[in-house]
């Protein structure tokens, strides 16, 4: 594992950068990998608890379900990711402006995801939890 803090930073980002592939890909059971068991979603209207992969993967299945009534056609992250190192021993913060977009590049949905992730000796980097935020609440 990278010790120094801008490796620690490179790791995370390009985890979340394969994570939101695998999503766009539609492969959410590999998706729900990049996510620890359980995980918590937490937005202004809701908490959630999901308990495994299986309830991992049905969350973003059922998010690009609703999506693609609205046209979605992929996300991304939008401008640079901020990420906070907590702990260098398995801690941190990553806030990323996301926009679901359509084929013509409009948007359908734009939020601000901010991923607290674990880091474990088994998978690297992994997400214990995603805070759903508006677009111009990034962490600074």
């Amino acid at each position: 594992m990278p010790s120094s803090s801008k490796a620690l930073e490179e790791s995370i980002s390009q985890q979340l950068d394969d994570y939101i592939s695998d999503f766009n890909k539609g492969d959410f059971d590999k998706a729900a990998t990049n996510y620890l068991e359980p995980a918590v979603t937490l937005s202004a209207s809701s908490v959630s608890i999901l308990s495994n992969r299986q309830d991992l993967a049905d969350m973003l299945s059922s998010a690009v379900t609703r999506l693609r009534k609205d046209g979605f056609d992929h996300s991304e992250y939008v401008g640079p990711k901020k990420i906070i190192i907590l702990d260098d021993k398995g801690l941190a913060l990553a806030s990323c402006a996301t926009k679901r977009l359509r084929k013509d590049g409009t948007s359908c949905e734009e939020f601000t995801a901010t991923y607290t992730l674990r880091r474990t000796d088994e998978s690297g980097w992994l997400i214990a939890a995603i805070h759903s935020h508006p677009i111009d609440s990034q962490l600074k």
